[in-house]
């Protein structure tokens, strides 16, 4: 009796669903399955009741796309696992689908463990301004290197002219800074541009050295006049002296 009725609901069952099908594997289906909708978009789709939002499953030859989002797909979350495509290495993606219906990749995770963010990061602050990172607090590092190019040797150029230490009074006396080097007022609303201040900073330092170099050269001379001026006086004190 009981693998009478055994029998009787699974015919119903297979017939119900005739797109289904068993094996000693288990139950599968070359169809889209849907949940709280007739008709789904994907492989797997389930539709919340309430507030239309969709979760589903897509896959294709190369990727396997899982959907968080609205059910007609004008904006969500894509978490993707990307196969490899002319020679790219398999990845785990990250895309949002904005109101404008545009796919934007946010980050990648590669297999080699390594990660790319293609968007604006912050870190203890959602206000990242023009900023591709932007970070609230402290940041700890053993050595940052920042890359850029036009360094300040050109000091040490020919053609260079070098202020005159007159002309480097008056700007400080009227400004209260060197020139080409920002304010107080400047870094506090601003920041400082690490590669270009340090630049600058450069700058200052060879020119002070071509400052001291040049006080030197002056020195030099003096001291030479001033061993002139010993001798011819030695001379002239002997001339007296035997007169």
């Amino acid at each position: 009796m009981k693998s009478l009725l055994f029998y009787i609901l699974s015919l119903s069952f297979i017939s119900a669903t005739a797109q289904w099908t068993t094996n000693s594997n288990g139950l599968y289906t070359s169809q889209k399955v849907g949940i709280n909708t007739t008709s789904p978009k994907a492989s797997l789709e389930i539709v919340s009741t309430v507030n239309g939002k969709s979760l589903s499953l897509y896959g294709n030859n190369r990727d396997i796309d899982f959907y968080m989002g609205h059910s007609n797909y004008s904006y969500g979350y894509y978490l993707r696992y990307a196969g490899t495509k002319s020679g790219n290495e398999n990845s785990l993606e990250l895309w949002t689908n904005n109101l404008e219906g545009t796919d934007i990749l946010s980050y990648k995770i590669k297999q080699t463990g390594n990660i790319s963010f293609y968007q604006k990061v912050g870190i203890g602050t959602e206000d990242t301004g023009s900023h591709k990172l932007a970070i609230e607090g402290s940041v700890g590092a053993r050595e940052v290197v920042v890359e850029g190019d036009g360094w300040s040797d050109f000091v040490f150029e020919e053609n260079y002219e070098l202020p005159s230490l007159d002309s480097v009074q008056s700007y400080i006396a009227k400004n209260g800074h060197l020139k080409d080097i920002p304010s107080a007022k400047d870094i506090k609303n601003n920041g400082i541009p690490l590669g270009k201040m340090d630049s600058k900073l450069l700058q200052k330092i060879e020119e002070l050295t071509l400052y001291i170099l040049e006080l030197n050269d002056n020195l030099k001379k003096q001291e030479k006049e001033i061993e002139s001026l010993k001798i011819e006086n030695n001379n002239i004190q002997n001339l007296i002296s035997k007169n």
